[in-house]
Order: structure tokens, then C-alpha cells, then sequence
């Protein structure tokens, strides 16, 4: 695996007592997983150790938002073509099984069970649709872009269901004018990560299964999108839409490469879903 170089963000907690977690205790465990010096397995292991249990939330609770926080800080240094990206996706999976990080609650008369529902939260909170431009994050363009594909990584193999991000992210970055040249390249660079890793999902999502009717709003269109708000009409907008940026002046290489690349899995995937024997 290629190298991978990770800053480790101090939040406060590397005192924390013994057996308690510790976003150091985390990140030092962590780091030795993604390069392939810990099995998935093993990681889990370790990390779920330093996790209250069940009956500890109450006065432990916070832990459970740090160790979040610690993931999504961690994601977004991860560039997307990094397989590393891919073993951290796997891992909130594996550690997703504990018993410390589940749970059960009511839903309209019958009990459901539950996996980190405060970093799902999380997630949606550092979710930023649109380039936003920060002074203080001097790598905010591929910060923005590792965590789009992280969060599309985590939609496409279901920790994330029916989760509205991506149309989100379509709605913001192809749907609605965007001046600023290089906010242009960053959001289209990102609804083209989405549909790399996470197409299927949203070709569900938009044209073969909705979300279900109680979600209403969650499919309003942006400006430049008359169509309906759901079905082919919209996802070959947003293929269009993918198109027109390669071809567009000033675009960077890594944006027109990003764009060509998802434009023609938008179209393989609309040919291969119609399931027509005629």
C-alpha cells in the first residue's frame, strides 16, 4: 500500500484514564491498521475495548461523540483513491456489530434496532454540499472531495441507507449555477466521486426505489432543473450536466477526468437497469 501520511488533530482527550478512550489511543491504533499492520478484526478489537458500555452511556456517553468526530477528521485526510479509504469504510462496519456502539427504540408501535446513530448524525453535520471556501483549511478542496467519496464509500455498501446525501450533493453541484471557478471544479469533482462509488445507490434511490413518502422535500430540485422530481429525466440531467463540465474552459484536468469517468457509468448503469426483453 502506498504511503499514507495522517495528521493526528489533539482534541484534549490524550490524558484520559486508563481504559477509557482517547482520540491518540484511536488514532495510534488506527494508523497501524491502515497499513496493513492490524487485521480489521484485530482493530476492532482494539478500538470497541476503549468504548463505554451500554450501561456506562449515561456518564460515558461523550466518548461515543468523540470517536465520531475522530473518524470524520480522519476521513477527510484519506484521498479518495487511496485504498486506504476503503479499509476505514470496512472497519466502521466491523466495529458498527458492537454492542457498545447499538441500540433499540420505537417506531411507530414496533421496536427497531439501531448502529451509531450519533455519527450518522455526524456525518450529515460535516456534510457540506457546496465548496465553501475556508481560510483556515489550506486543504479544504480535497478534504471536501476524500469525504464525499467517503460518505458515498458508506452509502453504496449500506451503512448508509436511503441516505439523502447524495441527492444533496447533486442538487448543489449540478442543479444550481456555480461562478467561482474553482468551487465549480470541487462540487462537480464531487457529484462525479458520488456516482463513482456510490451510483447504484443513487440510481435507486432517484429512479428505482424513492425514499418512502413520509421523506417529502428531500428530492426538491435546484435551479436549473425543471424536470420532475424523480426518474430518468433527472438522472440524465445530472449526466448532461457531468458532460458539459468536461468540455468546459478553465475546468481542471482532475475535474473533466472525474466527470467524464462517472458520465459514462451514469449511462452504463441506466443501460444495464432496464431490464426490457422485447
Amino acid at each position: 500500500m502506498s504511503d499514507l501520511s495522517l495528521k493526528f488533530l489533539d482534541d484534549g482527550t490524550t490524558d484520559a484514564g486508563p481504559g477509557r478512550y482517547a482520540d491518540k489511543r484511536a488514532f495510534d491504533v488506527l494508523q497501524r491498521y491502515l497499513q496493513s499492520q492490524l487485521s480489521v478484526k484485530e482493530t476492532a478489537k482494539e478500538i470497541t475495548a476503549m468504548l463505554p458500555e451500554p450501561e456506562a452511556r449515561k456518564t460515558r456517553g461523550a466518548e461515543i461523540g468523540l470517536f465520531g468526530s475522530f473518524l470524520c477528521q480522519i476521513a477527510r485526510q484519506i484521498p479518495y483513491s487511496h485504498p486506504a479509504q476503503t479499509r476505514l469504510v470496512q472497519l466502521i462496519q466491523r466495529v458498527s456489530h458492537s454492542p457498545k456502539l447499538t441500540g433499540q427504540g420505537d417506531d411507530d408501535g414496533y421496536m427497531i434496532c439501531f448502529t451509531m446513530d450519533d455519527f450518522k448524525s455526524q456525518l450529515r453535520e460535516w456534510f457540506t454540499p457546496i465548496f465553501e471556501d475556508d481560510p483556515e483549511d489550506t486543504n479544504q478542496y480535497s478534504h471536501a472531495l476524500n469525504f464525499s467519496a467517503f460518505l458515498a464509500r458508506l452509502t453504496q455498501c449500506g451503512f448508509l441507507s436511503y441516505s439523502p446525501l447524495s441527492i444533496w450533493t447533486m442538487r448543489g453541484s449540478l442543479e444550481e449555477k456555480i461562478d467561482h471557478q474553482e468551487a465549480f471544479d470541487c462540487s462537480v469533482s464531487s457529484a462525479a466521486l458520488w456516482i463513482m462509488f456510490a451510483g447504484q445507490a443513487t440510481y435507486t434511490q432517484v429512479v428505482e426505489a424513492p425514499f418512502p413518502e413520509k421523506a417529502e422535500g428531500i428530492y426538491r430540485s435546484g435551479s436549473l432543473y425543471r424536470g420532475p422530481e424523480l426518474g430518468l429525466e433527472r438522472w440524465r440531467f445530472w449526466k448532461e450536466a457531468l458532460m458539459a463540465a468536461v468540455e468546459k474552459k478553465g475546468a481542471s484536468d482532475e475535474c473533466r477526468h472525474l466527470a467524464h469517468g462517472a458520465a459514462e457509468l451514469m449511462g452504463d448503469i441506466e443501460l444495464n437497469m432496464e431490464f426490457s426483453f422485447a
